[in-house]
């Protein structure tokens, strides 16, 4: 399975999202995560090397304004897009509560823009490929 590498900015937010598919080592995040400040960068590393592995199909985390997605097995078929847009989901709530927006339950906008916004980057990048 190819092994695909996708960082997204988005113009509005502050935060820089970093998605991995078929990543299998906290080794291959470390390579592609880093910080202009060496400490986050230190910081960063050292939090990606807590990651399981073994255990998990995926995870989302955030840190220090960088949200990483990684998804261990990603074929393209459509059992494997619900692990990604599982992730997706987690990665959105990471961002709202990084920027401190709080949503009601009865309009989600903000999570439904982002969930999408995500998503298209993500295919975006696969399809070119």
């Amino acid at each position: 399975m190819k092994k695909h590498y996708i960082r997204i900015l988005n113009p509005i937010y502050p935060f820089k999202i970093h998605v991995f598919l078929n990543c299998t080592s906290a080794s291959e995040i470390k390579a592609k995560v880093k910080s202009r400040k060496k400490e986050y960068t230190k910081s960063l590393h050292e939090k990606i090397d807590e990651l399981d592995f073994k255990n998990v199909h995926g995870r989302a985390f955030e840190h220090l304004g960088h949200i990483i997605i990684f998804v261990k097995k990603f074929n393209g078929k459509p059992e494997c897009y619900d692990s990604l847009h599982h992730e997706i989901t987690h990665a959105v709530d990471l961002s709202a509560e990084y920027i401190g927006i709080e949503q009601p339950t009865y309009v989600r906008e903000y999570s439904a823009y982002m969930h999408g916004f995500i998503t298209n980057e993500i295919y975006k990048k696969i399809l070119k490929t």
